[in-house]
């Protein structure tokens, strides 16, 4: 149930930031972060991942070094960009918290339209549910990026956070080398 509230929440902001762009102000971003927050905080996964790190289950993620370029381009970005201030590596980790909070809502949204469809449809398959479950993280993701443009502080046209689609590969990393 709160899968289905949470998207019905990203849903909702982001509508309402494309049908009013003018009057997006700075409740949006607050609402935006909050909204990522909020979906960190409620996503059985993440939870999952929080028992996990407390030796109760077995992890659904692999350790670091399995993403380990995406890690690097992480690392290489503001290097490059020569950009190592407070508010590069603060809009860094904000891309991070919203692939995770994408990362997180796409893996149990996947279950939660896969489960009535195993049962309706028995003989889906393997790529069935695979070409689903990459339907629904593309969709999330480009969700998600929409997202970490609206909780962007100072907004630059044509600015492309590249960071976020980095952070979204690496978890994609980490959680198949786990599985």
């Amino acid at each position: 149930m709160s899968t289905a509230i949470m998207l019905c929440g990203w849903i909702l902001l982001l509508g309402t930031a494309g049908w009013r762009p003018r009057c997006a102000g700075p409740w949006i971003r607050r609402s935006a972060l909050g909204l990522t927050l909020a979906t960190l905080f409620v996503s059985d996964f993440w939870w999952t991942v929080a028992r996990a790190l407390q030796g109760h289950e077995t992890p659904p993620l692999a350790g670091p070094e399995s993403a380990y370029l995406s890690i690097w381009i992480l690392v290489l970005l503001p290097i490059l960009s020569r950009r190592l201030d407070r508010r590069a590596l603060e809009s860094h980790l904000l891309g991070g918290l919203t692939a995770a909070a994408a990362f997180g809502l796409a893996h149990e949204s996947a279950s939660l339209i896969l489960t009535p469809l195993q049962e309706s449809w028995p003989n889906l398959g393997q790529s069935g549910e695979s070409i689903l479950v990459a339907g629904v993280h593309t969709i999330l993701v480009l969700a998600g990026s929409s997202l970490r443009v609206l909780m962007d502080p100072v907004r630059e046209p044509g600015r492309f956070h590249w960071d976020y689609p980095v952070w979204y590969v690496g978890l994609i990393a980490m959680h198949r080398a786990a599985v």
